[in-house]
């Protein structure tokens, strides 16, 4: 490999002559070199192998640096390792500045464009960072990206801490996944500033809803888990984890609501009532609740009512039972769906 070395009155070096360690300009490899940037449309380093990938300082594309190959036993255009040890290496840093929309790298392959490897438990394959984009991909007949992990596909990690819509003072194009200091995964459905958001996940929400066909989970009537009617002034907890069967209350299908939901739809029927009542249903966890989920209002009815309850760590709500004096009424709760 070398470099042209006489510089020209123009202030570059001789465009199309090199030195060459492979005999023939044509084989081996090569380096043409301009001076100084004297000279529009044209690259400053040429690295090529084989039949001289890039024929020429000449390009509607101009380039610092341009490496080419033409090799099919040589597969890489540019192969950078960088040993560094103990602190961390870059392999390639580019950097463009002063240019509107302006790109540091731009990788084009019918293969692989970039392939980056950080062989360090805490490397980077790849990082970008840019005033618009850090990283763009881009595909007209396939995928413009993939991620996969160990740990996980991919990360998401906002550059403030307060919710999207509350932020300020910058412009949000359409299509913007981000996170706030909560965790919080938010999409920007409108451009703007701060544009219009909308949370896909985090610890506050629910989760995704997962209906299922309807399951049997409690009925105070059966000696399984717990027989009885509800009596005024008490509470009970109970479990939707599993089906139970119809007639005994035993266990039917282990874990319908599965650990880690966080809420479940509902049918709430309370039946064989005595005076005025009302059932109030809560997290597990809840010492006392203020509003109620279902009542009725004399002897003997039969009421049915469709809720969304919250559940605690244990899969467990807790109903509440009050009303006139001597009120009761028998439970049944069967799930239609939950949150995870």
């Amino acid at each position: 490999m070398g470099v042209a070395a006489s510089a020209v009155g123009s202030g570059r070096a001789a465009a199309d002559t090199g030195y060459t360690t492979g005999g023939a300009t044509s084989v081996g490899d090569v380096v043409r070199q301009q001076l100084n940037g004297s000279r529009p449309n044209e690259h400053g380093f040429i690295f090529a192998t084989y039949g001289i990938g890039i024929p020429s300082n000449v390009s509607p594309t101009p380039a610092a640096v341009a490496v080419g190959n033409m090799d099919a036993a040589v597969r890489r255009g540019l192969y950078v390792e960088t040993f560094s040890s103990p602190v961390h290496g870059i392999g390639i840093h580019s950097r463009a500045v002063w240019t509107s929309n302006a790109t540091a790298i731009v990788a084009e392959a019918s293969g692989t464009g970039v392939d980056a490897t950080a062989d360090d438990p805490n490397g980077v394959g790849v990082r970008g960072s840019g005033g618009r984009l850090g990283v763009e991909g881009f595909s007209d007949s396939g995928l413009g990206g993939t991620f996969s992990g160990r740990t996980g596909a991919l990360r998401v990690d906002g550059w403030e801490g307060a919710a999207p819509p509350d932020r300020s003072g910058v412009t949000v194009p359409d299509r913007v996944l981000e996170t706030d200091a909560t965790g919080a995964l938010w999409y920007c459905v409108a451009a703007g500033a701060p544009g219009t958001w909308r949370t896909i996940a985090g610890p506050a929400t629910g989760g995704a809803f997962h209906p299922i066909d309807p399951v049997r989970v409690f009925d105070s009537r059966v000696p399984a888990p717990a027989t009885g009617a509800l009596v005024g002034g008490t509470a009970r907890t109970l479990s939707v984890a599993d089906g139970r069967a119809l007639d005994t209350g035993a266990v039917a299908v282990a874990d319908v609501v599965p650990a880690g939901a966080t809420a479940v739809a509902v049918n709430v029927t309370v039946t064989e009532t005595k005076a005025s009542g009302y059932l109030s249903v809560a997290p597990g966890s809840a010492a006392s609740v203020s509003a109620s989920s279902i009542n009725w209002w004399s002897d003997g009815l039969t009421l049915a009512n469709g809720l969304i309850v919250k559940l605690d760590s244990d899969r467990s709500l807790k109903v509440f039972c009050a009303g006139a004096a001597g009120c009761q009424a028998h439970l049944i709760v069967d799930v239609q769906g939950f949150w995870r």
